[in-house]
């Protein structure tokens, strides 16, 4: 069993330690000659105003735990429903359920009929709603298949707000993979605040062939419009589309935006600044967060050239890599296992950091 976690900040009120000025003291009232014509005074300019601090938040001391679900089965992602903030679950079997008010979980979609989840790293593994959700009923999964390929597969709520209907399926895009290479599948699907779908990719266990080759949509993410063909649109700028530019002498998929990933389970893009955070899972040594412009399309994050920052493979790379903004080691020291996730989360206030944390763990 499993459990959704809701964490909570809290920080105390901070005293006011703003300083009062006391009053100056009256001196002497002075006297004037009235045979003697007084001096004109000259003006004394007045100071230029300093801007106000902007005040800073008190530390965050510690997170409390709120329990939101229970009695969920390997569950893998949660999303907030736009419209009412409803909290909506995808499990690893292929189910996806909703979270009441009571804490209860009621069933959306099931797939199980579809979706294979025969490997650890298999099985219904990301979704989002259309970002213009309920105006687009449209919520979007992506899933291993029984011959082991990836879908992206989109399904629509018809009368039911609370149900997607198994009718309206339509597969968008699919992976295709060796049968016997069940790993690396990746799993993150999330639009982007130019309305655009971005997917996470990984290599399919076949770094040599994939890694370094944007040419092949393993190991790589993907940007595709949605909104702008049949099944998909390609996105004006993206490097390798029509009219793209792509880093020196490389051809690529035109679905492709970034490549050289080995396994990027899990990323985020933060709105605010406009940077996507990766957590890509390591080989052998290390684990990998890369913090870059969502808007530098064509980058090479170097897999299997570089495993972190050391060199793994004589594959050479095939355009200039973009170096992690953290290296975690598989040692004593660093503690690395792996890194399956990296996200920033901007607080609405300094006192409540609500945070969804996924276990699965199986009974």
């Amino acid at each position: 069993m499993a459990v959704i976690l809701g964490l909570a900040g809290c920080s105390p009120q901070r005293a006011d330690t703003t300083d009062t000025a006391s009053p100056s003291a009256s001196g002497p009232a002075a006297t004037v000659d009235a045979t003697v014509p007084s001096p004109v005074p000259t003006p004394t300019p007045s100071p230029t105003p300093s801007p106000t601090p902007t005040p800073t938040p008190p530390p965050l001391l510690g997170l409390r735990l709120q329990v939101v679900a229970k009695g969920l089965n390997h569950p893998l992602d949660v999303k907030a429903r736009p419209g009412d903030g409803a909290l909506w679950v995808i499990e690893q079997r292929g189910v996806v359920l909703r979270i009441a008010e009571d804490g209860g979980v009621q069933p959306v979609l099931d797939i199980r009929g579809v979706v294979n989840d025969i490997s650890i790293e298999q099985g219904l593994l990301g979704f989002a709603f259309h970002p213009d959700y309920p105006n687009d009923p449209r919520v979007f999964v992506y899933h291993s298949k029984a011959n082991n390929d990836n879908v992206l597969a989109s399904y629509e709520t018809t009368g039911d707000p609370n149900v997607l209907d198994p009718a309206t399926r339509k597969d968008l895009l699919t992976i295709d993979k060796e049968r016997t290479m069940v790993r690396h599948n990746g799993g993150t699907v999330l639009f982007g605040p130019d309305g655009l779908l971005y997917l996470s990719v990984g290599d399919a266990a076949q770094a040599r062939v994939n890694g370094q080759d944007p040419a092949n949509l393993p190991g790589s993410i993907l940007r595709i419009d949605v909104n702008g063909g049949d099944p998909y649109g390609i996105p004006a700028g993206n490097p390798f589309g029509p009219g793209g530019q792509p880093p020196a002498g490389l051809k690529g998929a035109p679905e492709v935006w970034w490549f050289g990933l080995r396994n990027p389970w899990r990323f985020s893009i933060d709105a605010q600044t406009g940077l996507a955070f990766i957590g890509d899972v390591g080989q052998e040594r290390v684990e990998e967060v890369n913090a870059v412009p969502l808007a530098d399309g064509g980058l090479n994050f170097g897999w299997p050239t570089f495993e972190g920052t050391r060199r793994y493979s004589d594959l050479p790379a095939t355009s200039d890599v973009t170096e992690p903004v953290l290296v975690i080691a598989h040692n004593d020291t660093d503690g690395g296992c792996s890194v399956p996730d990296y996200a920033k989360y901007q607080a609405k206030t300094e006192r409540q950091i609500p945070v969804f944390v996924l276990e699965p763990i199986k009974p």
